[in-house]
């Protein structure tokens, strides 16, 4: 379909084309308020529904689930429960959710147990300054995170006297399996080192930072040359934009494109459409008026005009 597409030397032959290929896919009825039998994901249906759903967000950035934030609010207030949970883990046997990790005691730890608290919690990484902060300002190694639940601290602690000592056992514990050790990451302990320390630390700090200095650019490096060879064929321009930058532009552009093409394809109903939309065409229209726009989401750009 693409080579069909770059031969043609019509560009309305190009764009015909290529609606006509979007055909499958885009529904033919947009969404209304009452039930209507029509699937707007027919295009779809060959698919299991999560990855129809998985296929539709990629094409369109259209998410057909609820943030995480809010599954995690309705786990709260009930409406999701712990049977939930295991019952939809269970049925993706990919996950092997009742595989055992490991046994603590008289505790069996599996997979799922894992997942789920990764479901629960919003569990990110964090950079060294931030460890540094939480350990130095917010006692994270002294005190239980505000978001462990009550029947949790319930299990772990006996006493509130001493979760500090629990803290730093299941601290040291990790450090120990993990074969690491913690650094004085406070720069007023550095004041306390001997010169023989001091030399020794800063030998391994720099070196340990021109590695990862080098392995981050080789790193960055391949990935860019990865996402410009695919640019144009498997990933778009806001695709190469979001993973560059972590910032999806259609959130920015889709309510635009929303405001312009419905003031467009009005039939009368609103008090305001655009002017001369059935004579001039829609990118025409919008260009006539896109001076005098309200909200001039391009006008940082400094060719805007040439758009």
């Amino acid at each position: 379909m693409q080579e069909s597409l770059f031969n043609s030397d019509n560009s309305r032959e190009q764009i015909i084309a290529t609606l006509n290929h979007l055909d499958h896919v885009l529904p033919g009825q947009g969404p209304i308020l009452d039930f209507v039998h029509h699937n707007t994901l027919h295009g779809f249906q060959h698919l299991p529904f999560d990855e129809a759903l998985a296929a539709f967000e990629a094409l369109t950035g259209i998410c057909g689930y609820l943030p995480e934030v809010q599954n995690r609010e309705f786990y709260r207030q009930g409406r999701i429960n712990d049977r939930d949970l295991a019952t939809a883990l269970a049925k993706c046997t990919a996950l092997k959710a009742e595989q055992i990790v490991c046994t603590l005691q008289d505790r069996v730890i599996t997979r799922r147990d894992i997942y789920s608290i990764a479901l629960l919690f919003d569990l990110k990484g964090i950079t060294v300054s931030q460890l540094n902060w939480q350990i130095e300002e917010l006692r994270a190694l002294d005190t239980i995170q505000a978001d462990v639940p009550e029947s949790i601290r319930s299990q772990i602690f006996t006493d509130d006297s001493h979760q500090g000592n629990v803290i730093k056992l299941l601290w040291e514990s990790i450090l120990t399996k993990l074969d690491l050790q913690q650094a004085a990451l406070h720069p007023e302990a550095l004041l306390d080192l001997s010169l023989e320390q001091a030399e020794e630390w800063l030998s391994t700090h720099q070196d340990m930072q021109q590695r990862e200095k080098e392995t981050l650019q080789l790193s960055a490096s391949s990935t860019l040359d990865e996402l410009l060879s695919q640019l144009g064929d498997n990933i778009t321009l806001r695709g190469f934009i979001l993973a560059l930058s972590g910032i999806d532009i259609l959130d920015s552009v889709r309510p635009q494109l929303i405001r312009i093409c419905a003031s467009a394809l009005d039939e009368g109903v609103t008090s305001w459409h655009l002017p001369d939309r059935s004579q001039l065409g829609l990118y025409a229209a919008w260009r006539a008026t896109v001076a005098y726009d309200a909200n001039p989401f391009l006008h940082e750009l400094p060719d805007w005009q040439q758009i």
